[in-house]
Order: C-alpha cells, then sequence, then structure tokens
C-alpha cells in the first residue's frame, strides 16, 4: 500500500501535503467543520465571515429559485440591492454550492479555506518547480499558504475573498509559460493564464487588479531584457490571454462598468482610506498576534496597537531571500517585485508605529488612476509580496541543496520547519455562531423583519443579522453591503418613525397608521435588537423602554409577542394595506418650526416612492409652496409626466396619478432655477431651494373624478384655502383650473 501510495502523482502527492498542513494550520477546525467559524467574536460586529456565511447561503437560494444572482431582494426590503460591487466572490460560493447546499453555509466556507491551503500551495510549487526544482518549491507554497497575511484574513477577518487566493500562483505559472515563445504549447498556456486570470477575477476584484499590475511589470521587465524588437512575440501571448478573459470575465466586467457609470456609491470611501488600512513598515517585522508564543512577546511592548500585524516576513525567510539574492541572479526580478509590490503596500505616504511621517511613496502616482482608485487597501498587495518571497525562498534553497551532502528532503524539511515556527498560528480560536431562539423557531413564510436600529452609517453592524437570515430565510429591513450602498428603504413609513423616535415623524402622511403601512411593504415583524457582549452597537437598556413606547403606541398593541435577553419582537397586527409614499433621494433636511408643521425643501432634483395596494389611479395630495414666486413643478412618474403650475403661496394640490403595481419611482423637477434663503431673504443661508413641501399623502380612487378625462376641478379639504386638482394619463399631464 505504501508503495502505491509512492507511485501517486507528484503533484498529487503535493496536493495532498499541503491540504494536510491547511489542516494542521487551522487545527481544530476541522473537527467542527459544520459547525464552527474560525476565529472570536469581533467587537461591534464587524463579522465579515458572517456576511460571506450569507454570501454561500444567497448562491445557493438564488440557484434554488432559480433568479439573477447579483440582485436580491432578501436585503433592505423592499427595495433591494444589487449586487455587482458587493464581495459576494461567486466563483468561491458557486464552486462549494453542492457543499453548502448538503450541510450548510459554514461547511461552505470552511471547505474553500481549505481548498485555498491545498490549491494555492499546489500552484506556488508548480510556479516554483520550473526555475527551483521539485524539493526547493515546497518551500514557496509554504511561503504562501502558512503567511501571516493568509492566516488573519481568515481567522481574524473572515474575508473569504482575500484568504481565497488559490489562483494567483497558477495564473502566474501560465503567463510566464505563455511568454516564452520557445515554449512547447504556447497557446495552450496562453489558454490557461486566461482562465486562471478570469477565476482570479470571479474570486476577487482587488487580486485581479494586482495581477494586471504585476502583468504589466513582467512585460516591462521582458521588453528591457529583450528589447523593443520583441514586441511582436509578446503581442500575440497577450492579445490572446485578453481575448479568453474577455470571454469569460467580460460580460460581468461590462455589468459593473454600466453600473459604476450609472450611480456614484461604487466611489464612495471613507475619508481616511487609503491611508488607514495602508500597511506599518514596523508590520513587517513584528511577529503577528495570532502566534501562541511570541504573539505578545515582550518585543511587541511599545508597538501601537493600530499596526496591523499581518505582515510579518519571519527572520528565516527573509535570510533565504537574500541568499538568493545574493548567489542566484536569476532570482533577482523576484526581489525587484518584493521590494516594489511592499512599497506600494506602504500606501500613499510612510508609516512608521502607527505614526504618517509625511514621506510620500509610490502609491501616490497610481492611486487616482481609473479602476485603481475605486479600491482602498494597498495593504492587500501583501499577497504579491509574499509570492516573491516565495520565490526568493525556493531559489535560496535550490542553491543550499547544491552545496549539502545530506538528504536533500532534510534540509528541506529543516527549512520549511524553520518557516512554519515563525508562521504557526494553531491552534486557533473557533466559534458555533449563536442564534436567537425566537428564529430557531420562526415558521417559514413571506413576511418580512424590520429590524431596529438601523445601522445606515456602519453598515457591518448588520452582518450579524444576515447571518440570522440564513436560518430565518425571510427578508429584512437592513443588511451588509461591500460598498455605501444607498438604503432608500429608511425613507418608508414606520422606519422614518423609527428613525426619529416619534409617529407621524415627516412630511409624509402615513394613512392607515403603521399596520396598514407595514402591511403594503410587507413587514409582519419588528425586531428589537438588545446590546450582546462584543456585539454590534444595539438598543442600550436605556433605549428599551422608548423603543417599546414607540412600538407599542404605532402597532396599538400592549406588549410584545416575544423578549429575551437578546430580542423584542412584535407582530404586526392584522389591518388592511394601505398606498404609502416613500422619500428617496434628493430632499432638504426636516425643518420642524411649529409642532404640526413641518417641510422639506425640494432643492431642484428629489424622488418619492408611491406604492399602491393595487394597479390603478390613485390621489397624489401635497401642500407645496415655491420660493420667490410661481414656479413649475415637474413630476415624472413611470406611467405619467406632469407639469404643476404652483401659485405664489402656500396651497395644497391634488393629482390623479396612474400607479403600477410595485414602488413607482416619481422624479419631482423645479422646472425654474433653484435660489437660496440668502438671494431671497439675506439670512445666510446658502442652500439651493425651489419648493417647501409638506403634508404629502396618496390615497387610492375608487372612480375618476374626472370622468377618465384629462381635465381639472376646485377640491376643499377643510384647511381654508382654495385647493388645486389635477388628473394625469400616461404620459401626459393638464393645466390646472381654479
Amino acid at each position: 500500500m505504501v508503495s502505491s501510495f509512492i507511485r501517486l502523482p507528484a503533484w498529487l502527492l503535493v496536493l495532498l501535503g499541503y491540504l494536510m498542513l491547511g489542516i494542521a494550520l487551522t487545527w481544530p477546525l476541522v473537527l467542527r467543520f459544520s459547525s464552527d467559524l474560525p476565529g472570536g467574536a469581533h467587537k461591534d460586529g464587524l463579522e465579515d465571515a458572517y456576511q460571506n456565511i450569507w454570501n454561500l447561503w444567497w448562491t445557493v437560494e438564488a440557484l434554488r429559485r432559480p433568479t439573477n444572482l447579483w440582485a436580491t431582494d432578501l436585503l433592505f426590503h423592499p427595495d433591494g440591492p444589487n449586487l455587482l460591487f458587493h464581495t459576494l466572490s461567486p466563483g468561491n460560493t458557486l464552486a462549494v454550492a453542492p457543499i453548502t447546499a448538503l450541510w450548510g453555509p459554514i461547511a461552505g466556507f470552511n471547505a474553500i479555506a481549505l481548498a485555498s491551503f491545498a490549491l494555492g500551495g499546489l500552484g506556488m510549487w508548480l510556479l516554483a518547480r520550473r526555475y527551483c526544482g521539485p524539493a526547493p518549491a515546497l518551500l514557496a507554497g509554504i511561503v504562501y499558504v502558512a503567511s501571516p497575511f493568509h492566516i488573519a484574513a481568515l481567522v481574524s477577518d473572515g474575508q473569504l475573498q482575500i484568504f481565497s487566493h488559490q489562483w494567483l500562483p497558477w495564473y502566474l505559472h501560465f503567463l510566464l509559460l505563455s511568454l516564452e515563445r520557445s515554449a512547447e504549447a504556447w497557446r495552450r498556456h496562453v489558454l490557461w493564464a486566461g482562465v486562471f486570470l478570469s477565476l482570479t477575477a470571479w474570486g476577487d476584484w482587488y487580486y485581479t487588479l494586482f495581477l494586471l499590475i504585476f502583468s504589466a511589470l513582467i512585460v516591462l521587465w521582458q521588453l528591457w531584457r529583450q528589447g523593443l524588437a520583441q514586441m511582436r512575440a509578446l503581442l500575440a501571448p497577450l492579445l490572446l490571454m485578453a481575448g479568453v478573459f474577455s470571454l469569460t470575465s467580460g460580460p460581468l466586467i461590462a455589468a459593473m462598468l454600466f453600473e459604476a457609470a450609472r450611480t456614484n456609491y461604487v466611489s464612495i470611501l471613507p475619508p481616511d482610506d487609503p491611508a488607514r488600512l495602508s500597511a506599518d513598515l514596523l508590520a513587517y517585522v513584528v511577529p503577528q498576534r495570532l502566534h501562541p508564543l511570541w504573539g505578545a512577546a515582550p518585543w511587541a511592548w511599545g508597538v501601537d496597537y493600530g499596526v496591523n500585524r499581518r505582515f510579518y516576513l519571519g527572520l528565516s525567510l527573509l535570510l533565504l531571500a537574500l541568499l538568493a539574492l545574493w548567489k542566484r541572479p536569476a532570482a533577482r526580478p523576484w526581489g525587484l517585485a518584493a521590494g516594489s509590490f511592499l512599497l506600494l503596500s506602504l500606501g500613499p505616504s510612510l508609516r512608521i508605529n502607527g505614526q504618517d511621517s509625511g514621506i510620500p511613496l509610490p502609491y501616490q502616482l497610481i492611486a487616482e488612476l481609473p479602476i485603481v482608485s475605486l479600491t482602498r487597501q494597498p495593504d492587500r498587495f501583501n499577497v504579491l509580496v509574499t509570492i516573491a518571497l516565495g520565490m526568493l525562498a525556493a531559489y535560496g534553497a535550490a542553491w543550499l541543496l547544491q552545496h549539502w551532502r545530506g538528504r536533500p528532503m532534510l534540509l528541506i524539511t529543516l527549512l520549511a520547519a524553520l518557516i512554519l515556527l515563525e508562521y504557526w498560528p494553531a491552534p486557533i480560536v473557533t466559534r458555533t455562531p449563536p442564534v436567537p431562539a425566537f428564529y430557531a423557531t420562526l415558521p417559514p413564510g413571506p413576511g418580512a423583519l424590520l429590524e431596529y436600529p438601523f445601522h445606515p452609517e456602519i453598515t457591518y453592524r448588520d452582518a450579524e443579522r444576515m447571518r440570522f437570515q440564513t436560518i430565518h430565510g425571510r427578508p429584512i429591513s437592513g443588511g451588509y453591503h461591500s460598498r455605501a450602498y444607498p438604503q432608500p428603504q429608511l425613507g418608508m413609513p414606520v422606519l422614518r418613525d423609527l428613525q426619529a423616535g416619534q409617529l407621524a415623524s415627516d412630511i409624509a402622511l402615513e394613512a392607515g397608521g403603521w399596520p396598514a403601512a407595514l402591511h403594503t411593504l410587507g413587514y409582519r415583524y419588528i425586531v428589537g435588537y438588545k446590546q450582546q457582549l462584543l456585539g454590534p452597537i444595539n438598543l442600550q437598556p436605556s433605549d428599551e423602554a422608548l423603543f417599546r413606547a414607540l412600538v407599542e403606541a404605532g402597532l396599538g398593541v400592549d406588549a410584545p409577542l416575544s423578549e429575551d435577553a437578546w430580542l423584542i419582537v412584535y407582530a404586526v397586527p392584522p389591518a388592511e394595506a394601505m398606498p404609502v409614499v416613500q422619500l428617496r433621494h434628493g430632499w432638504g433636511p426636516l425643518e420642524q418650526p411649529a409642532p404640526t408643521t413641518r417641510y422639506r425643501w425640494l432643492p431642484e432634483l428629489a424622488e418619492l416612492g408611491l406604492m399602491g395596494v393595487e394597479a390603478g389611479p390613485h390621489r397624489l395630495s401635497f401642500s407645496a409652496l415655491p420660493a420667490g414666486g410661481p414656479r413649475t413643478l415637474q413630476l415624472t412618474l413611470p406611467e405619467a409626466s406632469i407639469q404643476l403650475p404652483l401659485a405664489p403661496e402656500l396651497r395644497r394640490y391634488h393629482l390623479l396619478v396612474p400607479l403600477a403595481s410595485g414602488n413607482n419611482i416619481t422624479h419631482l423637477h423645479s422646472i425654474e432655477p433653484p435660489t437660496s434663503g440668502e438671494q431671497l431673504y439675506g439670512n445666510g443661508d446658502l442652500r439651493p431651494i425651489s419648493v417647501r413641501l409638506e403634508r404629502i399623502g396618496l390615497m387610492p380612487v375608487r372612480h375618476q373624478p374626472c370622468g377618465g378625462q384629462l381635465g381639472g376641478r376646485r377640491l376643499h379639504d377643510g384647511d381654508g384655502r382654495g385647493d388645486m386638482a389635477c388628473c394625469a394619463a400616461a404620459g401626459a399631464g393638464r393645466k390646472l383650473h381654479r
């Protein structure tokens, strides 16, 4: 049996070896494969692992329905985001979909983790074997998969798209082969290079960008060595590879570029990025915190806690790299690559022990380039530093083997032990994600959960709720999108009141109160989250009484349906669904000069969402006061466009509008340019203002007061002012009549 095992192909033995190394480095995770996640709980709910658990679950859910993988109706209910710029990592989540479907998303997550060790190590071994031989190449794979960067991405962060770095060395291996035109079957190598670049893209766009930058440097190096005369020889494989990549990833790239062109959320980044997410120079020489022996050793004293210690290189690796640079000229391009990407990982300016020195660095030269400007984490260039140093380790070991008189594998084993001694994180901490008892017993159903408090500014606090969704399966009001995705659902009735902490809190009226509005929106439960140890910021004990009083007054109930140490749950009582008005983008802040007076200014453009219970004519009512004299307000609905002349005084208007089923996004536009308070009254208010609106209401119309024809009539609703009325049909409007 032993002899049969030895006769297995070398690549299979290497694959199994790196798989066993991954099991050892993450011990005891394999014993809790479908129940536990690596790492401990994060303070304030920064749980990227929970987000990725949801990604795995959603992939299976989208396949089961089936539906568009890149658009979900389960987050930000009832709007639902698209997921093009969310770190969905579909290449990984689709690959383990059978495991996720059979044993759950935690098993899928851990399967990807182990695959990153096995396939990443094998890819590095293939890359290094061609230049250094099979035995020294083993060290390259060990450096790559055991690096603190890889382990921290898995154990500390749970960032699936980052720790699943397995395809990068495969791409570089076939890219280098394809650029050697004398190599046999170079076209096949080009094909594989394109495939692995595409697999990288379907896993993470950061890594794709990094590989493209690395590829450009490789091409420049080849041209410098061989001269411009070789440009034509390089052009054919590069064009062929680009063609393969375009065929396999082009549709997804096109969709992302279209999304980036029509929206601005993809470029909204925290103001201190990328400086905040740059590597600190000290992080490369201070041992990582995850090490069981010296993670908190004395030499860590005095190191600022903000220094992200996941980039530690290790003394053994550095000595091997220096030996390779000294003795092996062929290794020096990899040294140049390691130094270049290390500089880029340091970000726009040099930081040492948490302090910004102000010294500019090369990252500033590329930071504002297209595509690069959409990224924000220079420290992730460390993955390329690790590849280059792994290659240098293999070169250094190859030189030592030439001067070693003992058994070759003994030397490789000793070198591997030294590297692993400095990197070893095991045994790691694992955790079984807890689930509130209410969700474990909640029966399946269509009703959504309105979860409070909201976290629109720090959305990672909702990652835990996405984990809970994989248990109960119902739509939720929030979610953790990887970008600053707009959340117009917070402009819906009830959600507005919860944010403001009072009933009838805004300029839109809620006919039928909370129960009617919630039934229209599809919410069946309101869930208040109590503060948990280390958990995301939720209801503090002092907040709970206010939450109860507001919800019970809004719903007209006396007590919650369920309560424990984690949740306060209210069921929405039966009610007749009524139309609702959503305040979407563009509105000025709410102003309330008197207890009964609330209004918002329309700067120039803003949006309303008009949601009827069923398709048909509805009466849209509002009070409007134009700024600076008469104006024309244009309302553009999906099935109608109306130009409404506004009288110079505050007046109430009623429009008969046709609504389709679902949410009718309505654009409001002041035809005349906006003015400002400074221009009108000299009060110093420089905000653009055009129309003041208040008391916006929407009601179904059982009969058409205009007889189905375009026209108008005077209405009175008891406010002491003559009101204006208008009927509108699809694509047209008509001048109002007094």
